[in-house]
């Protein structure tokens, strides 16, 4: 691999690798301190814990997740949709663009006289520009060549918002091509925004529905084919179509990019979680460099591993609840089977330490040391109180996954087509 071509991809496959780096330390510190190697200093352990880490995630990370940095690899499913996408658009425009009625190298055809008609293929002409220009870029996009590369940051593919970049420049040319396409097509279009706008909570789509439906008349009660294409071919029907589908896109837009967003955000809390793990059993190593202490830190883990399978599970079963593959959410589920456990395990900890302290401050009782605290002998129901904790973030992000759902189910009911929720779930 070129010098260049790792700088490029170097960047977004260590963040990628941030979980392996502060997960494989704390991994490291036990495996070093309960081995008593290869030294039995706390503080050497400890440091040989973080640099065999270090080096793990730069091998890692630059061999195995470079992947991140390309727009072909970093998520493949949303790359095969838009190049499927793509190729549908690719092969409309250059059915468009050989129709030499409407062909932009073509002059006014002197058949249409009037100057209204003249203006509309005039439109049809600007618009088929428009889209060629998009997709020329989108194109590029897709496919960079090999020499130059794509100009953006790489960042953007790990981070999922150039894709839902891509998208939006896709749907800007879809609908531009609204206005060059045959009036034959526009039926179907119009029938199927309808259905879309009726079930998609979106500002101003009882008004726009309104005017769509002076064109195809209520559901039940259609109007003459002929008077459905005659007004949808005019100039303000064309335009009524590529706003609806304009306000339909970007609301689904949108809705994608608050997935990312949430996404994203997740898997800082995971890699800044691992870090506070690192960080309290690096601490508790050197501070309690003892043999008496060893047991403590053991049922400590111990702790930990019993909050993290219970979030796990209860995170799996919540999981199996929701929009099962109804929708493409840029591996926010997985992000978040990642990070549940994790936060799980902290809380069983947290949890145990606050019970035995308190239960020490309603009896009396002056003080607990440590290794009173973490005893399976001298607190055995530390064990349940462990898992009950290792409810809570799950629990506490309850609200987090209802409100992922709802974009889900709304990304559902406003997709062409416009299946109904219980057929999409």
């Amino acid at each position: 691999m070129k010098l260049s071509g790792l700088r490029r991809a170097g960047g977004p496959a260590l963040v990628a690798g941030l979980v392996t780096l502060s997960s494989g330390i704390a991994v490291w510190m036990a495996v070093f301190y309960f081995a008593d190697w290869p030294t039995e200093n706390a503080f050497e352990q400890v440091l040989a814990a973080v640099l065999v880490a270090v080096a793990l995630w730069l091998i890692v990370s630059l061999l195995v997740l470079r992947g991140f940095a390309e727009v072909e690899t970093a998520d493949a499913a949303a790359y095969d949709e838009l190049v499927v996408r793509l190729a549908s658009l690719q092969s409309r425009l250059q059915a468009l663009e050989s129709d030499p009625t409407i062909a932009p190298s073509s002059p006014p055809s002197p058949s249409l006289p009037v100057a209204g008609d003249r203006a509309i293929e005039r439109t049809r002409t600007g618009a088929l520009e428009e889209a060629r220009r998009l997709t020329q870029r989108l194109e590029t996009e897709l496919h960079p060549p090999a020499s130059g590369g794509s100009t953006g940051s790489p960042l953007r593919w790990l981070g999922g918002s150039g894709y839902i970049s891509l998208w939006r420049l896709l749907h800007r040319a879809e609908e531009a091509i609204l206005q060059a396409e045959p009036r034959e097509s526009l039926y179907a279009y119009a029938v199927d925004d309808d259905g879309r706008l009726e079930k998609t909570p979106v500002d101003g789509a009882g008004s726009l529905l309104e005017e769509l439906r002076r064109i195809l008349g209520e559901p039940k009660k259609r109007r003459d084919m002929a008077d459905i294409l005659g007004d949808v071919d005019k100039p303000e029907g064309r335009t009524l179509l590529r706003e609806i589908r304009f306000v339909l896109n970007c609301y689904r837009d949108d809705l994608f990019q608050r997935l990312v967003r949430v996404r994203n955000h997740l898997f800082a809390t995971l890699v800044y979680a691992t870090i506070v793990i690192d960080g309290v059993l690096g601490l508790a190593i050197l501070v309690l460099d003892e043999d008496d202490f060893e047991d403590a830190i053991a049922v400590a883990l111990t702790y930990y591993l019993v909050g993290a399978l219970v979030g796990l599970f209860a995170e799996l079963y919540g999981a199996s609840q929701g929009q099962r593959g109804a929708v493409h959410d840029y591996g926010l589920a997985l992000v978040r089977v990642q990070t549940i456990p994790v936060l799980s395990g902290i809380a069983a900890v947290g949890g145990v330490v606050l019970t035995r302290l308190g239960g020490t401050a309603t009896t009396g009782v002056d003080g607990v040391s440590v290794g009173e605290i973490f005893s399976l002998q001298a607190y055995p129901f530390g064990l349940v109180v462990a898992a009950i904790f290792g409810l809570t973030p799950g629990l506490l992000l309850g609200r987090l996954r209802a409100e992922t759902e709802s974009y889900k189910k709304e990304l559902v009911q406003s997709a062409p087509g416009t299946p109904s929720p219980e057929k999409g779930t």
